[in-house]
């Protein structure tokens, strides 16, 4: 009986923190940055081989592009990112993705938000999801773009894993 008491209180209690860690995560997000809800990966590659790497992903793979002819690397409203879009055909969605150089030989690769092509919906990463869809978006934009981005020539060299810095 008193097992299953304190079995009861453990479960309630990995529970109670469960939820609200989630809350805290959708609602407050981290409290420094520009991105608070973003997913960072760290890309071992100065800003110059991954732009470079970007653009011979858009010249085997297009379809994975939202921009037709041209890519541009445009500032965002920060003027410290540079912003990719990237294209998801199976949700029908632009995949919005920052970089930036951070230490001298390394670049960050942000993943920020998900527009519906048909309705024009927002969704933030890590705010807007619930925690398993979170995850899945996460692991797909990994297969889809950051494992085809690591497997080009321009990187290779390099050749160290990525690294997620935030969550």
């Amino acid at each position: 009986m008193r097992t299953l008491k304190f079995t009861i209180y453990v479960i309630l209690a990995v529970s109670f923190i469960f939820f609200v860690s989630e809350f805290f995560r959708r609602r407050v997000g981290a409290f420094a940055g520009s991105y608070p809800f973003a997913k960072t990966w760290k890309i071992k590659a100065p800003i110059s081989e991954v732009k470079e790497a970007v653009l011979d992903l858009k010249e085997t793979d297009p379809n994975l592009f939202v921009e037709g002819d041209s890519l541009l690397f445009a500032k965002d409203h920060t003027g410290y990112w540079l912003k990719v879009n990237f294209y998801d055909e199976e949700g029908n969605k632009a995949v919005q993705t920052l970089i930036r150089e951070a230490d001298k030989g390394f670049t960050n690769l942000t993943l920020v938000s998900f527009i519906d092509k048909k309705t024009g919906h927002v969704r933030l990463m890590n705010r807007d999801f619930g925690f398993f869809d979170n995850r899945r978006q996460i692991k797909r934009f990994d297969d889809l773009i950051v494992k085809k981005l690591l497997e080009n020539k321009h990187l290779r060299p390099h050749s160290m894993p990525i690294t997620a810095l935030s969550e």
